[in-house]
């Protein structure tokens, strides 16, 4: 049989084409080095920069003013000149504050790209086992291997290297999208709940959220999910990532004892971070995720991904049960599981499974979350210092209160039920600006949403 010159060429083309999945990281790092140079050049003053040539011919066009005070008409030529430099250097000023800013945004990414980047580089040894994947299947060609199996072996090493090319591609414009803050914030805002919540994340927009992903690290936030609001869904993806290390025996054990209703690792670690970003984000993480990202009529259920009514089955199971000693906070919960059963209909859980959820949540509250984890759950006490007393937008700002990202979203979600006007309009970038590093404030002395929920029936990133 003639070698496949056509399958040959494919291949090869494959090949190099995983092969520069591995230089997009390098090329994102270094993409700011010309608006370094610029920055070192457009400065007010400093050795090299523009700002000391200027300051030098402001001060030389002094001295020929002063040595030639007599001479009337070369005087006011001087002063024309003097007006022209000082409108430079103010021009100047302008163009050195906006290149300081978008250095400034690019270094913030660059400084969690580098925290990240061992996660981000092993995730690029899976690229190089496609590469020797690849080239076995061009070994084979020289045999005489069948043409269908073969044309069959590059159609699957395709589908493998999917995710791997959507991954990279939603990196790098996702990287692009937060330079220019055409996403208003909510990457840095979400990269802020990651550092809270002490675990590893990169934030970005993407045109899905749910796609399978080979880059670990990667918190892919869907379109069009860049908002203040759904900034509470980073708990999610802190959740799959704590899933493996803190969950994995509670996980373990629902698997085996359960296997119809937890059909899958992929499926319970969905569940586990249901939990946890419930748990660790607090209400916050309910109301985004319930009223404006689970469809409540999405009840079918695969062997990998829980259905939208089995992740709200476990969501207010898990606030529930932090309910029962707080009627305040209870009542919060009642009213929002109250809206999602009348959404809902008749698309519920069975009771069967109910129950197991209920009892998952409890044990992964009970056994693992509660005994020590850092950070420490967000009870009702830290719901109420968040938002007692909070009737204003002015009452979110912690130069009073000293809040952390999570108080300030449960803080904007309250304030969004209670009085919709008065968060009209709120960004990311609004509440990124308010927010500031250090103690949270201890407990302080029915409307129309303006979104509906997302026809998704998986999580918003990462599952």
């Amino acid at each position: 049989m003639a070698r496949d010159e056509l399958l040959i060429i494919r291949l090869e083309e494959l090949k190099e084409d995983v092969a520069l999945v591995g230089k997009m990281l390098s090329r994102a790092t270094t993409r700011g080095d010309q608006l370094t140079t610029v920055s070192e050049v457009v400065k007010l003053g400093g050795d090299g920069t523009i700002g000391q040539s200027l300051a030098s011919a402001r001060s030389k066009v002094d001295l020929l003013i002063s040595d030639l005070s007599s001479d009337d008409e070369v005087t006011h030529r001087l002063d024309e000149l003097q007006k022209d430099l000082s409108e430079a250097y103010n021009r100047l000023g302008t163009a050195a504050g906006a290149a300081a800013v978008v250095g400034e945004r690019m270094r913030d990414l660059d400084s969690i790209m580098q925290s990240e980047h061992q996660k981000i580089e092993d995730s690029l040894f899976y690229s190089l086992d496609m590469i020797t994947k690849i080239q076995a299947v061009i070994n084979t060609l020289d045999s005489d291997i069948d043409q269908v199996a073969a044309w069959n072996k590059f159609d699957k090493l395709i589908d493998e290297c999917e995710p791997l090319f959507t991954d990279y591609v939603d990196f790098l414009s996702g990287v692009a999208l937060r330079d220019y803050r055409l996403d208003d914030g909510v990457a840095t805002l979400a990269d802020r709940v990651f550092k809270e919540l002490v675990v590893g994340g990169l934030a970005v927009p993407a045109r899905h959220g749910d796609l399978p992903t080979k880059l670990a690290s990667l918190a892919k936030f869907q379109f069009p999910e860049w908002t203040v609001w759904d900034v509470p869904l980073a708990g999610y993806h802190a959740g799959l990532s704590r899933s493996s290390s803190i969950g994995e025996s509670i996980i373990d054990d629902f698997r085996a004892n359960h296997p119809t209703t937890f059909p899958s690792a992929a499926f319970a670690k969905q569940m586990f971070a249901e939990v946890y970003a419930t748990c660790m984000v607090g209400l916050a993480y309910g109301y985004a995720a319930l009223l404006l990202h689970l469809h409540p009529r999405k009840t079918r259920r695969t062997e990998d991904s829980p259905s939208a009514a089995d992740r709200a089955t476990v969501i207010l199971a898990t606030l529930d049960s932090y309910s029962r000693d707080d009627p305040a906070f209870g009542a919060h919960v009642k009213r929002l599981s109250d809206w999602w059963s009348v959404a809902a209909g008749g698309a519920t859980v069975s009771e069967d499974d109910v129950v197991l959820f209920t009892d998952f949540a409890s044990r992964v509250v009970s056994d693992r979350l509660a005994k020590g984890t850092r950070p420490a759950p967000y009870d009702p006490a830290r719901w109420h210092g968040a938002t007692d007393g909070v009737t204003t937008k002015a009452h979110v700002d912690p130069g009073r209160r000293h809040a952390l990202v999570r108080d300030q979203l449960n803080a904007i979600w309250h304030l969004r039920l209670t009085d919709p006007a008065t968060v009209a309009g709120l960004t990311a970038d609004d509440l990124a600006s308010t927010v500031r590093h250090g103690r949270s404030a201890g407990p302080a002395a029915t409307h129309t949403l303006q979104r509906q929920a997302r026809p998704t029936e998986a999580g918003g990133f990462g599952g």
